[in-house]
């Protein structure tokens, strides 16, 4: 935890770095400028370090759709890559550890060190603070007609304002025998110009910057900027109302003599930043050019930019949010009241009381949960994934043999009344408490499908809204479907398929589904072969709502044998179900045993179908186009033989 908190300070330290030294190049840009425009600029590139980008893409990932996969291009890739420079390492990443490790030492140590600095920091200026106060308090209020309230303080300082609600105008006695009328009256200018742009409330916020990062050299020089723009915007102003030039700078000279400078920076006082520069800007009094079109283009362009970048990637990176949100909308960390995780055979199929993939189907079963599946099954159910075949692979490459192999039967019981999302949560500390999963997930550029509509607006005679179609059961679960055999599926929101009678084709479908669930599971297609859609599917329709839709086509792999009989039984999550009669179909191809048909060679179309893909196109209106994006990825680090119940 500390770990990944130094990381995003240092991405948060480096991203502020960059917009300071972005804002510096601007005010180069503007050096013939206003020096209340590059005031700004400074105060922009201070405050920035208050708000991180992440904060900003936070909240535009809220607006993100969840899909499992974004189509990113390579710019936006390269963004990401450079804002984001420190990132956890595959070790320090899990999400989920059997064993967590010790502390480190050494961001242990950083964190001390931070906060020994910032308590010094803040005992320093409430001291300096005190100080201020006991002038205060022996000051006396004075009338010189002014909006904001004078005092005349027998402390020896400068003319300084003080206060941020209520500015109160503090006046060293004597000061107006000391300066002749036209030199009183250009420095109360200054000190009124103060007022107006609020130099005490940017200064306190600069010091809460100084006060938490004190320990970048950048924040002090910053400061330094702030305080000298702030000072020569005044003296801009003050020449701009009138007052004579050698008059106002012998009145900044004489005070100089006579008084100490302001003891914090958020009390603005006449003699602040470099004196002799300023005295030498304000004799010469030249004109301060207004800003030009292009000028005033580059500022916005530069405000938009600082924005639209975070918000992006926020709205990017969303798909990674949605794999905690639903986490922490389940209640989080929970586990079943008692568990048994027994090795089994693959003789009797097991079905569970409802589908275990990764969407929202199910049926309430009193807190009972039984299922068979080998462990890749309960992992993808328990962390709401469907990776591809080519992501499934590459997950479990490095992993041995048994955990591909080997068939668990899990009997488990929880309160009566848990969600589907809650039997995931648990399911989570099962597997880390019994198997010793540790697992993390990953950000990765792949190759993607877009999804889309293969003409805008129409869509294909297999494919309609739920709405135009029958209605969904009040309930039923996969092994007591609905007797309506016109209806298919008969379930809703589960992804299911048939061979047609004369076996020669696959009909698979669903209802009351969203365009990107539906591109969620094109991958996962039963016999479509593994050149068919072997990328994650992103949806790119611009279909909003729930919508019906079944397609056939000829199987591109062969039919099944009995060990692939029994597979189709032993479905799991990413999988399509089986319908009642595909259940009996393949359980009469687990007995007689038969031999494989030869496979459909490189996606061509079976000897009775089209293939997937055309089918998706004439049936369904929709085609798959090539692209590069983000997937987020399941890496399992370490994982182990289940311990005894």
């Amino acid at each position: 935890m500390i770990l990944s908190q130094l990381q995003a300070v240092a991405n948060h330290l480096w991203q502020s770095t960059v917009f300071a030294a972005v804002a510096g190049l601007m005010t180069l840009a503007l050096r013939k400028n206003r020096a209340a425009t590059r005031y700004w600029l400074w105060f922009a590139a201070s405050v920035k370090f208050l708000i991180p980008f992440s904060v900003l893409a936070l909240v535009a990932s809220h607006f993100g759709r969840q899909e499992p996969a974004v189509i990113m291009p390579p710019i936006a890739t390269a963004i990401e890559r450079v804002s984001l420079p420190f990132t956890a390492s595959s070790s320090a990443a899990s999400l989920v550890l059997a064993h967590p490790p010790s502390m480190p030492l050494m961001p242990t140590v950083l964190w001390s060190l931070w906060a020994i600095g910032f308590a010094l920091i803040l005992a320093r200026w409430w001291r300096r603070a005190r100080e201020i106060n006991a002038a205060l308090a022996a000051a006396s209020p004075v009338k010189f007609g002014f909006a904001i309230k004078v005092m005349l303080s027998p402390t020896i300082l400068e003319p300084g304002v003080f206060g941020v609600l209520r500015p109160v105008l503090v006046l060293p006695e004597g000061i107006a025998a000391r300066l002749t009328p036209e030199q009183m009256e250009s420095v109360l200018a200054h000190e009124l110009c103060h007022v107006r742009r609020r130099d005490n409330l940017t200064g306190i916020l600069h010091m809460m910057v100084e006060a938490l990062f004190w320990f970048h050299p950048l924040i002090w020089w910053l400061g330094a900027r702030l305080m000298e723009e702030r000072e020569r915007a005044c003296d801009e102003e003050v020449l701009r109302l009138g007052n004579q030039p050698e008059v106002y700078a012998e009145g900044i000279l004489k005070i100089c003599e006579l008084y100490l400078q302001s003891p914090l920076r958020c009390v603005p006082g006449v003699t602040g930043a470099n004196l002799r520069k300023r005295i030498e800007e304000i004799m010469t009094n030249r004109n301060q050019a207004r800003l030009s079109a292009a000028q005033k283009m580059l500022l916005a362009a530069g405000g938009t930019l600082a924005v639209a970048l975070p918000l992006a990637l926020g709205v990017i990176n969303a798909p990674l949010r949605a794999q905690t949100d639903w986490q922490a909308a389940a209640g989080g960390k929970m586990a079943f009241d008692v568990a048994s995780i027994k090795p089994s055979t693959p003789e009797a199929v097991v079905y569970p009381p409802f589908p275990l993939d990764d969407g929202n189907a199910f049926t309430q079963t009193g807190g009972r949960f039984r299922a068979k599946f080998r462990l890749p099954a309960f992992i993808n159910f328990a962390y709401k994934i469907a990776p591809t075949p080519d992501q499934r692979q590459a997950m479990l490459a490095h992993l041995p043999k048994w955990v591909e192999t080997d068939l668990f039967l899990i009997e488990a019981k929880a309160p009566a009344n848990t969600t589907k999302d809650q039997f995931r949560l648990m399911m989570q500390t099962l597997l880390a408490d019994r198997f010793q999963l540790a697992v993390r997930f990953e950000s990765r550029e792949a190759s993607v499908y877009a999804l889309s509509l293969v003409k805008a607006g129409k869509l294909g005679p297999n494919l309609r809204p739920h709405s135009e179609g029958p209605p969904c059961p009040a309930t039923g679960n996969i092994d007591s479907p609905l007797a309506d055999a016109k209806v298919f599926p008969s379930i809703c929101e589960m992804y299911m398929f048939e061979r047609t009678p004369d076996r020669a084709r696959v009909r698979w479908g669903s209802r009351n589904i969203t365009m990107a669930s539906l591109a969620k599971m094109l991958p996962h297609a039963p016999f479509i072969g593994p050149s068919a859609v072997n990328r994650p599917v992103v949806d790119e329709t611009g279909l909003n709502g729930a919508f019906d839709f079944q397609v056939e086509y000829g199987p591109e792999l062969a039919s099944p044998t009995a060990s692939e009989g029994q597979r189709k039984l032993e479905y799991g999550p990413g999988s399509a179900s089986p319908t009642a009669n595909e259940v009996q179909h393949a359980a009469n191809d687990v007995q007689r045993g038969e031999p494989a048909r030869p496979e459909a060679g490189g996606g061509q179309p079976g000897p009775d179908g089209p293939t997937f893909q055309n089918a998706l196109r004439e049936q369904l209106g929709l085609k798959l186009t090539s692209a590069k994006g983000q997937a987020q990825i399941l890496v399992i680090d370490h994982i182990e033989r289940p311990s005894e119940n």
